[in-house]
This record gives structure tokens, C-alpha cells and sequence, in this order.
């Protein structure tokens, strides 16, 4: 083959690959014209096949192939080839800046020392509690924007029942979106602990996934240390983002998401359940969390959050029971309207009510305008209900996400001597807030700059050795806690799946070792898995028809299958074919024990 011929080749394929790539995020960027490159390269960092085909309908990946039908004939069959060679140049142009990666490049290599002025350190506050501790029930709703309430926009009050209760409750409006906030478990960070979500570059070990910005400390900490019941229900994945490490690691003693809450009901119940992005409709997310607040001990306090679903962007679910008043998004904001609601309606009824203070805030602004008019100032939905009589939130101050930290905490009647948490500044103090100390803009670019203090809150407490920790009989293990015991594992796609556990265990006793373990498997279309210890079959799983229950094993470890008191576990895909990425597992629960 010729030079000349090789070197078309090549054109052609990078043509093809800066056309698509140039396609799906023209398209992604129509989805989300907000987003900055924080929130790409963390939203591709968790992209799986499951979450890509959960978050996207046909009509999604039609539309996203759209530029690459017409651009790419024209580019090839009608450009010479150096006019092709100016296209290449130009589109990989436009794909960096799409991504909002040169000026995130500019602004990570320039120094700020917004946190080491203003950074309040959560460990130098002074707490002091009431004497009857409040409950606590928050609930984050997906992308609830406070002018849904504007007819003039929307043809209708899209949140009736949600701006009855501000009238019953407090709510501020002065709303600055910022960066680090803007997506969904930004949100989560920003509010509970007063600083941003950023990405962090992957270290070849991936025992730093079991951390998740571990010298931060955020708001669920203090109330757990101070007796508090701590729980978190996602109608989402609990390990999407890795919100489960997030919450684990930040004061809930409890994560649960869809693969948990799905398990609770019957098999022929599962599709009622169903909702958007591979989650629970946010009407099963309620009725849940109704069991919680029962399972909860009565002489403790207690902190319940809620994160809804069915409002997520761009595959909204519109719950078929609700009425179709609009026939498009709106009729999904009207529902989940009235599921919460409800659920408020019937907590009311509860001897939990009394004593709780409930805050209802929407995580984040919608990607797009729901309004085909001129879009209204906008601003996230919020209501502080069930305060003590003494708590008046300042309504003229213009606030952030990051504001929200001190100010929950505060709602409970808990006293701070700085007023402050984080980079968050309490609503129910006088003192400014950042955004209206040091203005939108410039706070803005300093919460995209590089920061010392912002990297040691990424810097794990205590870092990994190449000596792991001999497991021990009995021993509980999940997805996080086995990285600390073994020394193989997989990095599959962009997660980190364990496709083989090795373990040191203890001088194993005569009568023999029985494992128990419950996984989820990914790349499975068969959906059935053999186990191997040491190369001895121990057992081959089955699972159910989607949605997909855990495999759950329980099996003798024979002699022959022990060598030096080393346990290498294998998991093998049994469906026969062949995938780009190769199988791996979540494991949800590992014990092994004396027979």
C-alpha cells in the first residue's frame, strides 16, 4: 500500500472520529448550553453503558448523529484533501472549546486564595445543640426552579402546592449559580459541606476511590457525632457519581439508591416503580422513605435526606397515573408537585412532625428553559419549614449553594459562634454573604481557579502501602472496603469494576471456609456468572430479568482450592461473547466464615 494511500486512511478515520465526537457534543451542549467543563469531565468520568442507555431515549442519539450525516459527506467527498486536513483543524477547535476545557486549562494553572481567606474551618466551630434536638428531613428535588411558578411563562403554576408551603414556610430568592454547584452531586457537596465539586485527575491506584474529598467536613458530621441518625435515599443509582462514598464518608450511616429500594418489592411490581435515568419514580422514592423514618429509633434524633428523579433532563418521566394537563415536560414538575405534597400532607399526621424541621430545596437549575418566552430571572426552588420562632431568614441577601451548608444547620436551632460553614455564610445571620462580599463575577472565577487548600481537602488521610490488610473471619466487606485487601483488581470503561479479589486469610481451620457474596454484574447480556476460587468452580449464579437483581452465592471453599492461605476469587461472564470491555462486578457484600 502507498504512502499516499495510507495517509488518506488516516484522514479518513480521524475525519470520521472529529465528526462524531464533534456530533454528540454540539448535541450535549443543546442539552446543557449551562455546563462547564467541570461537569463534562466529571458526567463523562461515571459514563457507563448503563447510564448512557438509561439517560438518552432513540430520539436523543438521532438527533446527536444528525451533524455527522451532513457535515461528514460534504468534508469528504466534496473538500480536497487539504481543505479536509483545515475541517479536522477547525472541528477539533470548536470540540475543545464545546467543552469549555481552554478556559478551565487557564483558570487551573492561576492561583486564588479564596479558601485561606475565606474558608470558615469546620473544625474550628463552636456548636452548641438545643436542648431537644430537631429532626431533620431534606429533601433535594432534581432541577426545581423557583419561577416555575410564574403562569406568564408557563401557561401555569407548575409548583401550586410547593408555593403554598413557602407562604406556610421561609424561602429566599436572590439565587447566583455558581461553579462547582451547577450538577446534581455538586449540589450535594456545595450544600452539605460549603465548598465545590471538582474533578480530579485518576491516580493509577484506585484505593483512592474509597475516599471522597476526605479532609473536607461537612454539615452530617456534626449532627452524627452529636447522636444523630443519619440516613440518604436516592430514587437514582447510590453509587452513580459516587454518592455513596460521598455520603458514607460525610455522616450518613445509611446510602441507599435504586439496586436497594427495587429489592424491596415484588417482581411483579417492579415496572410500577420504574422511573427515569435507570431510577425509581419519585412516587416509590416518598413511599419508601416512609419505611425509613418508621425504621429509625424514637428516642434518637434523626437526619433523613431525599433526592428525587423524575425530573431529571433530558428523558423526563411523566408518571402515567398523573393528569396530562401539558403533554410535554411541564405535566412532570405538576406531578412530583403534588407527590411531595402529599408526602409533607401525610408527615404532618406524624408524631415525628412536632419536633422536624424540613427543608425542600431544588439541587440545581433546569439544563434547559421550560419557557418559550424571554427566560425569567432564575433561580432554584427552596422552603424552610417548621422553624422555632426565634429563626427569621434574611430574604434581602443574595446567596449560592454554598450557602446553604451553615444555614440547614442553623435551622435546627444549633447555635454557630462564626455564623459560617465553609465558603457558606448562614441566611439567617447578618453578616454577607461571599457573593455579595467579594461579587458574582469575581467569586465566580476564583471558585474555578487552583487552590492548595482545595487540593488537601482531595488528599486521602492515610495513603495506600503495598502491604494490605489480612482479612479476618467474619468480616463484612463491600465495594469500597475490599480495595484495602486485595492487590488485583480491573479498571473497566471509566468505573472501577473488580473482576478478581485476592485475599490473605487467617490459618483456615479443619472443618473448612463457606463464602457469601452478593454482587452486580455489568457487560452481562446473559445475565450468569461462575465463580472460581483458585481455579476451582465453586458456584454459577443466575440473575432475574431486568431490572436486574444482585447475584447472590453462598458456597463451601474446598481444600484444593486454598493455596498458602490465599484466596483468589474469579468472576466469568458465561454468555459466550465477546466485548470491547471486559466483564466486571459491584460488589455489594462479601463474608466468609467457618462451616
Amino acid at each position: 500500500m502507498s504512502l499516499k494511500k495510507i495517509s488518506e486512511i488516516i484522514i479518513l478515520i480521524l475525519l470520521v472520529f472529529a465528526t462524531l465526537t464533534l456530533s454528540v457534543l454540539l448535541y450535549a451542549r443543546f442539552l446543557y448550553p449551562d455546563a462547564d467543563y467541570e461537569q463534562i469531565a466529571i458526567t463523562i468520568e461515571h459514563l457507563t453503558p448503563k447510564v448512557i442507555c438509561a439517560a438518552l431515549s432513540l430520539k436523543d442519539y438521532i438527533l446527536a448523529l444528525l451533524f455527522f450525516v451532513f457535515i461528514y459527506p460534504l468534508c469528504y467527498f466534496l473538500l480536497s484533501k487539504k481543505q479536509q486536513l483545515i475541517a479536522l483543524f477547525l472541528m477539533v477547535l470548536l470540540s475543545l472549546h464545546l467543552t469549555g476545557y481552554p478556559e478551565h486549562f487557564i483558570l487551573s494553572h492561576t492561583k486564588t486564595t479564596l479558601f485561606e481567606q475565606h474558608y470558615i474551618a469546620p473544625e474550628t466551630l463552636k456548636l452548641t445543640f438545643p436542648e431537644h434536638k430537631k429532626n431533620l428531613v431534606l429533601i433535594y428535588l432534581e432541577s426545581f426552579e423557583q419561577n416555575f411558578t410564574k403562569e406568564e411563562y408557563y401557561q401555569k403554576n407548575l409548583l401550586p402546592n410547593l408555593q403554598k408551603l413557602q407562604q406556610e414556610g421561609q424561602s429566599v430568592k436572590n439565587f447566583s449559580n455558581l461553579p462547582g454547584a451547577t450538577f446534581s452531586i455538586g449540589a450535594i457537596v456545595a450544600s452539605h459541606c460549603g465548598i465545590p465539586m471538582r474533578t480530579k485527575l485518576a491516580k493509577p491506584d484506585i484505593y483512592q476511590r474509597s475516599y471522597f474529598l476526605p479532609q473536607a467536613f461537612c454539615f452530617p458530621e456534626f449532627l452524627r457525632q452529636n447522636g444523630y441518625q443519619t440516613a440518604i435515599i436516592k430514587a437514582a443509582d447510590i453509587t452513580y457519581t459516587d454518592a455513596d462514598i460521598f455520603a458514607k464518608s460525610h455522616g450518613y450511616e445509611e446510602a441507599v439508591g435504586f439496586d436497594e429500594i427495587i429489592q424491596t418489592y415484588p417482581e411483579d411490581e417492579l415496572k410500577s416503580h420504574l422511573g427515569t435515568f435507570d431510577g425509581i419514580n419519585d412516587k416509590s422514592l416518598f413511599e419508601y422513605a416512609k419505611k425509613q423514618l418508621a425504621a429509625f429509633a424514637p428516642d434518637k434524633p434523626f437526619m433523613l435526606t431525599l433526592f428525587s428523579l423524575d425530573t431529571h433532563a433530558p428523558n423526563i418521566y411523566k408518571d402515567p397515573a398523573c393528569p396530562a394537563v401539558f403533554n410535554d415536560e411541564r405535566d412532570a414538575f405538576l406531578c412530583t408537585d403534588q407527590t411531595v405534597a402529599d408526602f409533607i400532607s401525610w408527615f404532618k399526621t406524624t408524631p415525628y412532625y412536632e419536633n422536624t424541621t424540613v427543608v425542600i430545596l431544588g439541587d440545581h437549575l433546569l439544563s434547559y428553559s421550560l419557557s418559550k418566552k424571554k427566560t425569567p430571572e432564575r433561580g432554584t426552588y427552596n422552603v424552610f419549614l417548621n422553624l422555632d420562632d426565634n429563626l427569621k431568614l434574611d430574604t434581602t441577601k443574595t446567596y449560592s449553594t454554598y450557602d446553604l451548608a451553615p444555614t440547614i444547620l442553623e435551622s435546627l436551632n444549633i447555635k454557630l459562634d462564626n455564623r459560617a460553614l465553609g465558603l457558606g455564610r448562614s441566611l439567617f445571620a447578618k453578616e454577607p454573604t461571599l457573593v455579595e462580599q467579594l461579587g458574582f463575577d469575581t467569586l465566580k472565577t476564583a471558585l474555578r481557579q487552583q487552590s492548595d487548600l482545595y487540593e488537601h481537602f482531595q488528599t486521602p488521610k492515610k495513603e495506600r502501602s503495598g502491604a494490605y490488610l489480612p482479612y479476618q473471619l467474619g468480616t463484612v466487606l463491600n465495594a469500597a472496603e475490599v480495595l484495602a485487601y486485595t492487590d488485583v483488581y480491573k479498571k473497566v470503561l471509566t468505573q472501577n469494576y473488580l473482576d478478581a479479589i485476592t485475599l490473605t486469610l487467617p490459618e483456615h481451620p479443619q472443618n473448612g471456609l463457606q463464602l457469601k457474596i452478593k454482587f452486580n454484574a455489568v457487560l452481562n447480556h446473559k445475565h450468569s456468572v461462575t465463580v472460581t476460587a483458585n481455579d476451582v468452580v465453586i458456584g454459577r449464579v443466575k440473575g432475574t430479568k431486568y431490572p436486574k437483581s444482585p447475584f447472590e452465592l453462598t458456597a463451601d471453599i474446598p481444600e484444593s482450592a486454598l493455596k498458602d492461605n490465599k484466596l483468589k476469587l474469579i468472576f466469568r461472564n458465561d454468555s459466550g461473547k465477546h466485548f470491547v470491555a471486559q466483564m466486571g462486578i459491584v460488589l455489594l457484600e462479601l463474608v466468609i466464615t467457618e462451616k
